[in-house]
């Protein structure tokens, strides 16, 4: 649940303050700025967001401990793909 509430807020701080006008305006498919393909503008508001999300801490070491346990962590089940 935590780990749901930090993503939010991440994703609030990219989209807002992080966003600026400029970028906003440049996304936008519809009204896109002359010069400015949509598409580069909706790329860099994903960089933005990537970034955002990529600088939250990792879960728990203590929560990893159950998945180092299991069978596809340790590589011999088939189903796991290896």
């Amino acid at each position: 649940m935590m780990m749901l509430i930090a993503l939010l807020a991440a994703h609030a701080l990219a989209d807002y303050p992080l966003q600026g006008d400029f970028l906003s305006k440049a996304k936008n498919r519809t009204a896109p700025i002359p010069g400015v393909p949509w598409q580069q503008g909706l790329g860099a508001h994903v960089v933005t967001r990537m970034c955002a999300s990529s600088s939250l801490p990792p879960r728990s070491p203590a929560r990893w401990e159950p998945m180092r346990r299991s069978r596809c962590w340790q590589g011999r089940s088939l189903a796991c793909g290896a």
